[in-house]
């Protein structure tokens, strides 16, 4: 079996070459030489991405996907990685497509983890409209587990929890840090402005910004819903509250001292 998990969630336009390198080409390589190695089962860490921006209606494995023509590089990749990996299924090698959403738990100090810094030390003056289909990281990797057997050759299991606000997922952190007021939410077009201005000023910098037109796009997206049901169904997909999720990232990063 081989667990194909590697990816790059960077959402910065100056690094498009190395995400499309690693995502295209990366799951490119790894499925020709699983196939010439006679690897029997081949699992693919996708994403919920693959769907693109998603619309107000309940999004399922089935759901056609727009991810092929998102302007953001993240989710044109994925979909390109997607679609190579489910290629190899026709190859006599099966292959099992992985789906999560926002994943937290420990381990992790570039995605989610960034909102404990941030609020730590008070440079976070708004909190994103977004929503967030939360899932545990030890559910994903039980949902992996779970495919080798349990996952059909060619199909694909969103794995996701439960859908929550960033306002409700930083208000969790806020109190495990302690701290009792939040900043108030900062609307869209706000957001997506700050993106902007904060790409304009890095072309003159050549410095990474906190903030870009892509970030701005991904977390104004709200009042959306993905499906878990098949992977609950196939895979004995089970649910951990998003809670524990955020309290192990927590707890993960008091222990290393990060916090």
């Amino acid at each position: 079996v081989v667990f194909h998990v590697a990816g790059d969630t960077n959402q910065w336009s100056k690094k498009k070459a190395q995400q499309t390198a690693i995502h295209v080409d990366g799951t490119r390589n790894m499925v020709e030489v699983a196939a010439q190695k006679g690897v029997k089962t081949f699992i693919h860490t996708s994403s919920v991405s693959v769907w693109g921006p998603p619309k107000k209606e309940i999004i399922h494995e089935d759901t056609p996907q727009s991810g092929e023509t998102s302007w953001l590089n993240y989710e044109k990749t994925k979909w390109q990685a997607e679609q190579i990996a489910l290629q190899a299924s026709k190859q006599g090698m099966k292959v099992v497509c992985i789906n999560p959403g926002s994943v937290v738990g420990p381990y992790d100090i570039n995605t989610y983890a960034t909102m404990f810094f941030a609020l730590r030390d008070g440079e976070m003056p708004r909190i994103p409209p977004a929503t967030l289909p939360m899932v545990h990281v030890n559910d994903v990797v039980t949902a992996h587990l779970n495919a080798v057997e349990k996952g059909r050759n060619g199909h694909r299991y969103i794995v996701v929890g439960e859908h929550i606000s960033m306002k409700t997922f930083v208000g969790e952190i806020a109190h495990l840090l302690g701290k009792e007021k939040l900043p108030p939410t900062l609307p869209k077009i706000a957001m997506k402005f700050f993106g902007n201005f904060a790409a304009f000023v890095a072309h003159f910098t050549g410095k990474e910004p906190t903030l870009t037109p892509e970030i701005a796009d991904v977390l104004t997206r709200k009042d959306f819903q993905f499906s878990n049901q098949k992977a609950l169904n196939e895979l004995g997909y089970k649910i951990t509250p998003w809670q524990e999720g955020v309290r192990a990232c927590y707890e993960w990063l008091m222990k290393e001292g990060l916090l």
